[in-house]
């Protein structure tokens, strides 16, 4: 196991102003690859996740008792 610190294994890879390209023959290096590693295409009709659903319910309905508030005893 390796005592080193996790702050130590973490890649600085995830700058933006960092890019490195590998390539095998200098003919794969076009304006369009450079353009595209840049500045890549957004695909604007990519597919999105369904939300998921929720709980089925909060359980069965729960009835309260009514409480009278002082009924009158006056007739009309």
């Amino acid at each position: 196991m390796d005592n080193c610190l996790q702050v130590q294994k973490i890649p600085y890879d995830k700058k933006k102003g960092s890019h490195m390209l590998e390539i095998d023959d200098g003919r794969e290096l076009t304006e369009d690859f450079l353009q595209e590693e840049l500045h890549p295409k957004i695909n604007l009709h990519r597919p999105k996740f369904a939300k998921p659903k929720g709980p089925p319910g909060r359980g069965a309905k729960r009835l309260t008792k009514v409480q009278d508030l002082g009924t009158s005893e006056q007739e009309i």
